[in-house]
């Protein structure tokens, strides 16, 4: 069997490349299978060059399988279409946070698909990989946790499975790298993606974290952070990480043995989270740690917003909190904000620049509000004055 996966063009620009870390888990769950060759299509990278997928031969124990984003779901659209035309033999497999949001309703979305995994894939995926490589494997299919597939016309569902509670189960991300172009990401990019958690135990109306995940977060433990960050240091050459958790310092405990790691690795790293989970210990040990970066997703200076959103943020502390983080020195702060919030007049959005101005040296970033499918503001539109 030969496994392509695809890394479709973003739109971003390529400067702005990570390594998908969803595909990377899920390269490092196969890399032992036997008679299972793999590729990485890395059309982010490389530019969307379809003719390196026109040169793959079409054969029935070919499969291509992507990650589809609701952002992204009318690019995922029209590659499966093009695979579908040019690849009829072939297997087409997706999976990914709109997946698991829309279930059953992806095989009408997208038709050209033939097997969908809705929820956590780390087990699923090698289990239907497994099981195409058996001809007669309709009997395997029924039993892969999250799985979803026509059976003589008819979509098939299978529940998805329970979470993963102990992430240091799961393989190792650094074993799915050497599919990748390191020297060429560690030269232009500079950086290496990681995460340490899954989840998020808020729930803002905008966000469909909960939906996917619920509202529980789990961490790897910090000894295999650290392992797999000492790796990335020695064994392939990078020096400047990006946490792409969405709390990095939720769990304080947790949050103190990496930072200590950190601190004897020598690396610089960026992270993201709440405002309100930082404080001048906490910020002074981050950049003694080695921290460049910070996100903080905060949308608006207006109360009545954060409470709208269901932010559970309060004004005051959040620009105490900015402000020591400018004050202990972090490089570079990122904050995001929402234009288009209900019931924000042109005041209410002036104020949220006023306090921008504030902060000179802040990078902030505007984002139309878009309800997006799985997410509470999406399911009560016409409650906030939407649609």
């Amino acid at each position: 069997m030969k496994l392509f996966f695809i890394h479709p063009k973003s739109g971003q620009n390529r400067d702005d490349y990570e390594v998908p870390l969803n595909l990377l888990f899920l390269i490092s769950s196969i890399k032992d299978m036997k008679n299972v060759n793999t590729e990485i299509l890395d059309f982010q990278l490389d530019g969307q060059d379809l003719s390196r997928i026109h040169s793959i031969p079409d054969e029935e124990h070919n499969v291509f399988a992507l990650s589809v984003y609701t952002y992204s779901l009318s690019k995922a659209k029209d590659l499966c279409k093009f695979l579908r035309a040019t690849k009829p033999m072939s297997k087409i497999v997706v999976g990914g946070p709109h997946v698991t949001i829309s279930t059953t309703s992806i095989l009408t979305e997208i038709p050209e698909v033939d097997f969908a995994i809705a929820g956590e894939a780390d087990s699923s995926f090698p289990l239907l990989v497994n099981a195409l490589k058996n001809k007669k494997y309709k009997d395997e299919l029924r039993t892969i946790p999250g799985l979803i597939w026509r059976d003589e016309g008819k979509t098939k569902y299978n529940s998805i499975g329970k979470r993963f509670s102990c992430l240091d189960l799961l393989p190792k991300q650094t074993e799915g790298l050497p599919l990748f172009q390191l020297e060429e990401i560690k030269n232009r990019i500079g950086y290496m993606a990681y995460i340490c958690s899954r989840g998020c135990p808020y729930s803002c109306i905008y966000c469909s974290s909960s939906n996917i995940w619920g509202q529980k977060i789990y961490f790897l433990s910090p000894s295999i952070v650290l392992e797999e960050i000492s790796k990335l240091v020695n064994t392939y050459g990078f020096k400047i990480f990006n946490f792409r958790d969405d709390f990095f310092t939720l769990n304080k405990r947790w949050l103190e043995e990496v930072l200590d790691g950190l601190a004897k690795l020598n690396v610089k790293w960026g992270c993201e989270t709440r405002v309100d989970f930082v404080d001048k210990d906490l910020l002074r040990r981050m950049k003694d740690a080695g921290c460049v970066l910070i996100r903080y997703g905060i949308e608006s200076f207006n109360q009545k917003s954060l409470d709208l959103l269901g932010k559970k943020l309060d004004v005051t502390k959040m620009l105490n909190n900015l402000e020591l983080t400018f004050d202990i020195g972090i490089r570079e702060v990122r904050c995001s904000f929402m234009i288009g919030i209900p019931g924000e007049n042109p005041e209410d959005i002036e104020n949220t620049f006023k306090w921008c101005r504030k902060f000179p040296t802040m990078k902030a970033r505007f984002w139309a509000l878009h309800p997006v499918p799985g997410t509470y503001l999406y399911e009560n539109m016409q409650k906030y004055g939407i649609g």
